[in-house]
């Protein structure tokens, strides 16, 4: 049995680990700008088919190492862009 992880923040047991699989149909904004395709490959998040976050039930607080560098993967698109030619 693996350990349970708790809260970086509150030191809670009460934290609930998610996983689901978008594949290519996930959604995202970032600086005003919308995206979509593939998860954004961004630690505490997720990556590629699969958004995986981690959230203490205690204190709200997303678990993660933060801050993190904006990666490469994250690819934004807005209408006005694609229309432009961006």
């Amino acid at each position: 049995m693996r350990a349970l992880p708790r809260c970086r923040r509150c030191d809670s047991d009460r934290v609930l680990d998610v996983s689901g699989k978008t594949g290519d149909l996930s959604s995202y904004m970032y600086q005003g700008r919308e995206g979509e395709g593939y998860v954004p490959g961004v630690a505490g998040i997720g990556e590629g088919d699969y958004v995986n976050l981690r959230a203490c039930l205690e204190c709200g607080q997303l678990q993660g190492d933060w801050p993190q560098e904006t990666p490469e993967s994250l690819t934004l698109e807005t209408a006005d862009d694609a229309e432009e030619g961006y």
